[in-house]
């Protein structure tokens, strides 16, 4: 078809493309006539979209996953000018778009999933379901300050410290047990945050701090305050921490939105360095007994506000955010099944 062998692509040669070449050429090559084509991901100074375009006119809607009730997380068929090309764009402020800060690279990711439906009412298997993420790049600014001429010359000698690698997650049993996935109400888990230095170095320690809990529909109540102290014994108390300050566990007992089955955990961790006491009376924080609450409404607003005002007095190191993996709350028998696949095999059977 080319003329030229040098440009015949084999199954050989295929896997060795660029891979966002070989994104494009797959997606395009899976596009029919309902099927989307290479998706365009849009990243706004204050927005998040797609765009992507079908060889029939699309009839259906184009949404944020678990947001399609929310007009404002849906588009259809009256929002395209061309019923071709199809796409939404989201405010970073709505349909619980993810924003969380990286240190290496240094930035913020903002992401989240659309879901292109073909039908104006059911979900096929026609269906498309993309995780779109955008990047941010934080600016080096560079800030000058005039200086008078000195007779004596001054030299400067600066340290570049590699930042740790830093994750939260949730085990099972034990503070190093397998990170969980499913759980069942009330069952014992283990809140795990760890910073991982290269070269097992000892140059940082850790706080971990305004913490959260989101059930992915936007609902979220706060349970470690700006400072790392619990909120309320029910939900989390104040972590433990190691004596290298770099590891923090505290156990608790799985709970759940009502009629919400997921959860998911996120918190910052603001670094600190060692050198010359830099963490001390930062961490481990000195907290009072945390007390049990049941009105957190109320206290919700009170802490956002508290959180902006208290970074700039901390005036420690770089703060990240982390988050666990979505945890499934399911009933008793379900979680045995998971536990063991062959009790999965057995039931599967004996349904035939």
């Amino acid at each position: 078809m080319t003329g030229n062998a040098l440009r015949v692509f084999t199954v050989e040669s295929f896997d060795q493309l660029d891979r966002s070449l070989a994104d494009s050429l797959t997606w395009d090559m899976c596009k029919t006539d309902f099927r989307p084509g290479t998706p365009e991901i849009i990243c706004a100074s204050d927005k998040i979209g797609v765009r992507a375009s079908t060889k029939k006119p699309f009839d259906g809607y184009v949404f944020v996953a678990d947001h399609f009730h929310q007009n404002e997380c849906r588009a259809g068929p009256e929002h395209f000018p061309d019923s071709k090309s199809i796409g939404i764009t989201v405010p970073f402020t709505n349909c619980n778009v993810h924003r969380y800060r990286s240190l290496n690279p240094r930035g913020i990711f903002v992401e989240m999933t659309v879901v292109f439906m073909f039908h104006s009412v059911f979900m096929t298997k026609i269906d498309q379901m993309v995780k779109i993420q955008c990047f941010y790049m934080e600016a080096e600014k560079p800030v000058t300050v005039p200086l008078e001429v000195s007779m004596i010359t001054t030299q400067f000698r600066q340290k570049v410290y590699q930042m740790p690698r830093c994750e939260y997650t949730l085990r099972k049993d034990n503070p190093n047990g397998p990170v969980v996935q499913y759980a069942t109400l009330g069952q014992s888990v283990f809140h795990r945050w760890e910073c991982v230095e290269e070269e097992d170095k000892d140059t940082f320690g850790m706080l971990v701090h305004s913490c959260y809990v989101d059930n992915g529909f936007g609902d979220r109540v706060d349970i470690l305050d700006e400072n790392g102290c619990g909120l309320d014994a029910v939900l989390l108390s104040t972590p433990d921490y190691d004596s290298s300050l770099r590891l923090a566990t505290k156990a608790y007992h799985v709970f759940k939105y009502a009629d919400r089955p997921v959860l998911q955990f996120q918190c910052q961790v603001t670094l600190c360095l060692k050198l010359d006491g830099g963490c001390n009376g930062i961490t481990p924080p000195k907290c009072k007994e945390t007390k049990a609450l049941h009105n957190h409404s109320s206290k919700r607003s009170k802490l956002r506000k508290t959180r902006s005002q208290t970074k700039s007095k901390r005036g420690v190191g770089d703060t990240l955010d982390v988050f666990t993996k979505p945890v499934m709350i399911v009933d008793e028998q379900f979680a045995q099944l998971v536990d063991c696949p062959c009790s999965l095999r057995q039931a599967a059977m004996s349904l035939w």
